[in-house]
């Protein structure tokens, strides 16, 4: 027995803030469609480096599917704040993952698609400021 190690307070209150800033959001979101697949190159065309960069490293770790469910959102959230030191986060758990994909999958399929992590990513990043 015996809780795992300690941890996960900066976590839980990045998630906390999140979850009420996404649960706001949500109660005016109407999700739009998707866009046709020969609109992507537009959109790809006007992203920054930065989310396209963000968008190949989502495909990596998505795989074919092109959505992540819980444990691949945590490693991709564990592996992206590794590499920005300048999030304030000392990880996040499994539950917390869950309780991100539950409350941010649109279209309930129980993963995220490339925009609804796009949309979380933004929030973590605006509550890490």
């Amino acid at each position: 027995g015996g809780g795992g190690g300690g941890g996960g307070g900066t976590a839980m209150r990045i998630l906390g803030g999140v979850i009420s800033a996404i649960s706001e959001a949500a109660a005016q979101y109407n999700p739009e469609p998707p866009p046709p697949r020969t609109h992507y190159s537009n959109i790809e065309a006007n992203e920054s480096e930065e989310v396209r960069q963000f968008r190949r490293l989502f495909a990596q770790l998505a795989g074919d599917d092109m959505e992540v469910s819980a444990t691949e959102l945590m490693n991709i959230l564990n592996k992206v704040v590794t590499r920005h030191p300048d999030l304030k986060t000392d990880g996040f758990g499994i539950d917390t993952c869950r309780s991100m994909v539950a409350v941010m999958d649109s279209d309930t399929t129980g993963k995220l698609g490339f925009q609804e992590f796009k949309y979380l990513w933004n929030n973590i990043k605006k509550w890490q400021a």
